[in-house]
């Protein structure tokens, strides 16, 4: 042993390890205070940083894949000379939940040994009758980042295997096809009884949670093609038709065999109104959604995508390959022996009921009617145009998939065409929260947007950060910010913070992407709180603006880090609601919903052959566009890349939503040019000149540009009436906004996307 200290010790030769913590009260209750002998310890992995006395640090810890926020404080005691350094995570009631939730055993048992004036030391007495160290330890490892430590949890009792597991899956694998073909179908064959052998002898082990019922089914009536044994938590699903479960599937010619995370396909598949087709579609969409809650188990051989095959041609069969989440595959003659298969079942344990503690919410949603994105937005778009709004279809879902992709959003247009108003209906009709700041003239920095320091020093904290503290109480709910009339003031002085920080965003503990802390000035130890507040995963920032004298214009640091929408075609003629049309739509939907699957492409998971094909269009689309905008020095970085990209990815999922009112479709890469690209064209010099007669060819018909080309489509658009849809042309919308842009040069000698 290198050091022991108390509860705190490091073992000679464990690469990276900073100290072991032994748990005990402290842990429950606050987290740990940390021997001085360790001081060094964590300033090495800190960067040789130690701390000054007073001083805290915001700290992040890394557990099975999921981040969670603590505190390295170096307490300032009075009379103590010595450091007094403590690692905190009291703030986190998620991590303290999970440690109480993974250390059951000494939690009960310090929780007895204790009063309310015990010392927050209590360390549970080991049986000295037995050899078994029945105490339970965190590991605390360096990373590559400073203040980042990576914890492990040694839990009682150690793991032990599952003896006889291995001779018992190759006595189905081996006999189940004859006993299939050969004998009767009754609970006396030697095949029925195999399994039922397995079902009590994994009933016994003792790192089961309580909460897991075994089930397994050779069929009914005759013998199933695919057998299976089910492992099924009460708190998730009592039956294999709906849910998500852990599962044995042995193939139906019994070489291989899957342990699989799956979700029930019955309930999908058979829901009324829907093809087994759309079915299969909406276990796949949801597996792809789940399975971003389980990206550790890659580092324990699982697979994460649904690339099984069970070699059957049943179509209920066929639906488990859809419905599933992560596997590892065995095959018959390789069959791992018992320590092994044990533990890849107890890792898939581990993980199960990690995504059931941390999804709370999202278990609750699994007992309802399953919640379908594209029938959602159609419901919305319904909602509101019953309430006598005028929206266009696409623009909607143009809307909710933006915010799905980036939580800053601009609305533009002209005045009275309810730039406002759709982030509230929107709120209202899916149970978000929509609060709306006017923006002020005088604004010249972020006072009024997150806060102050008066002349006490008192921190007067302003209505964004107060309503980042709300959403952050309310995880469940979508929480929108609007800035009306945004460009009133100079985005870029009084919201740098914000637009900084939402470029500085990192998955959360509950899902999504948290930003960094908006406030970085130290302040009173009062208003320590507002230090550490940031842009939960569940809010957003939405825009209002309008282009006109008494306003500014953005810099393309605003839009870059922006989705703009246009709100500009105007139908006057539309101003009955549809007699027949009654919906009601204010159901909340579910957090995750809003969640992108990522915010990197580097970081998108497991993507189907469709979505690569998706994501090579559209580097393709841009890579042109660069070649085109390259002389400007206007082209599109990798941030702008990997939006478009999720953007498309996003609106994939609501694809029926993205039409007209006459339901024509509207291409969302078309969009996203518009919203992405041009917003950044703007000026008169021949350069920009020469990129917008290249665009428009371009976006036109993908051939060569010339000077008289344009003049004779601009034209044409011209007497068709200055359409919004240039018709023909490889991207419609684009090039006919291409059309305005031209124009306004001609006539005016500048241009921009802008009015």
């Amino acid at each position: 042993m290198a050091k022991q200290v108390r509860s705190w010790s490091k073992p000679d030769n464990v690469p990276g390890l900073i100290g072991r913590k032994r748990v005990d009260l402290s842990v429950f209750r606050y987290g740990s205070h940390i021997p001085i002998p360790f001081h060094e310890d964590f300033a090495a992995a800190n960067g040789g940083i130690l701390l000054e006395r007073g001083e805290t640090r915001d700290i992040v810890l890394l557990l099975d894949g999921q981040e969670y926020n603590a505190r390295l404080v170096n307490v300032d005691r009075n009379n103590v000379e010595a450091d007094t350094l403590q690692i905190r995570w009291d703030n986190n009631q998620l991590l303290k939940k999970l440690l109480e939730q993974r250390f059951t055993r000494t939690f009960q048992r310090v929780s007895q040994a204790s009063t309310d004036t015990n010392d927050e030391d209590i360390i549970p007495e080991e049986n000295d009758s037995s050899d078994v160290d029945i105490s339970e330890y965190i590991d605390f490892y360096q990373t590559d980042t400073p203040f980042t430590y990576r914890m492990e949890l040694i839990t009682a009792p150690l793991f032990s295997p599952i003896v006889g597991l291995r001779d018992y899956l190759l006595e189905i694998m081996q006999g189940y096809v004859y006993a299939r073909t050969n004998q009767l179908f009754a609970r006396e064959a030697s095949m029925w009884n195999t399994f039922a052998r397995i079902d009590n002898m994994v009933n016994q082990i003792d790192w089961l949670p309580p909460t897991v019922e075994v089930k397994w089914s050779v069929g009914k009536g005759n013998w199933a093609r695919v057998p299976w044994i089910a492992f099924l938590d009460s708190r998730l699903t009592d039956t294999t038709q709906k849910g998500i479960y852990i599962a044995y599937l042995f193939r139906e010619d019994m070489q291989g065999l899957y342990l699989a995370l799956i979700q029930g396909v019955t309930d999908v598949v058979t829901q009324p109104g829907i093809t087994q087709a759309e079915g299969r579609q909406l276990l796949r969409q949801r597996a792809e959604s789940l399975r971003n809650n389980f990206g550790e188990l890659k580092e324990h051989g699982f697979e994460l995508d649904n690339n099984i095959n069970l070699h059957s041609n049943s179509s209920f069969v066929i639906n488990y390959q859809y419905g599933t989440i992560v596997y590892r595959y065995y095959l018959q003659e390789d069959l791992q022996y018992d320590e092994a298969l044990s533990k890849d079942l107890y890792q898939l344990l581990q993980a199960y009921q990690n995504y059931i503690f941390t999804n709370e919410s999202a278990v609750e949603d699994l007992h309802t009617t399953p919640f379908v994105m594209e029938e959602k937005v159609t419901e919305l778009i319904q909602w509101i145009s019953s309430r006598g709004y005028i929206y266009e279809p696409w623009q909607i879902a143009a809307y909710v998939t933006a915010l799905k992709t980036k939580p800053f959003v601009i609305l533009a247009g002209v005045s009275g065409t309810g730039k406002s108003k759709l982030p509230y209906l929107v709120g209202q009709a899916t149970g978000g929260v929509t609060n709306l700041l006017p923006v002020r003239p005088d604004w010249t920095d972020s006072s009024e947007v997150l806060g102050y320091c008066d002349i006490q020093g008192k921190f007067r904290p302003a209505p964004v950060l107060k309503w980042a503290q709300e959403a952050e109480s309310q995880p469940d709910k979508h929480h929108v910010c609007v800035m009306d009339e945004m460009n009133l003031a100079r985005v870029e002085h009084y919201f740098a913070e914000v637009l900084s920080q939402i470029e500085n965003r990192r998955k959360g503990d509950h899902g999504g992407y948290v930003s960094g802390n908006l406030i970085s000035q130290s302040l009173l130890e009062e208003d320590k709180e507002w230090e550490h507040q940031a842009i939960p995963a569940n809010m957003a920032i939405v825009g209002t603006v309008n282009m006109d004298e008494s306003t500014y214009g953005f810099s393309r640091k605003v839009l870059d880090r922006a989705f703009t929408i246009e709100l500009s075609e105007i139908n006057l003629a539309r101003w009955q609601t549809e007699e027949e049309l009654n919906v009601t739509n204010t159901d909340l939907w579910p957090i995750k919903a809003w969640y992108p699957r990522a915010i990197k492409l580097s970081e998108f998971e497991s993507p189907t052959e469709e979505e690569v094909q998706i994501i090579e269009r559209v580097i393709e689309v841009l890579t042109g566009i660069n070649s085109i905008l390259q002389p400007a020095q206007l082209q599109l970085g990798y941030r702008s890349r990997d939006e478009i990209a999720l953007f498309v990815l996003h609106a994939r999922e609501i694809e029926s939503s993205f039409v007209t009112q006459s339901g024509e479709k509207v291409d969302p890469m078309d969009l996203a040019i518009l919203m992405k690209v041009l917003p950044r064209i703007m000026g008169g010099s021949s350069t920009i000149r020469q990129i917008l007669m290249d665009l428009l060819a371009w976006a036109k018909h993908g051939g060569p540009s010339s000077e008289s080309d344009t003049e004779e489509i601009v034209n044409q658009w011209i007497d068709e009436k200055r359409p919004a849809v240039l018709r023909g042309a490889s991207f419609p919308r684009t090039a006919a906004r291409l059309c305005l842009m031209w124009d306004r040069l001609t006539n005016e000698g500048f241009t921009s996307f802008w009015m």
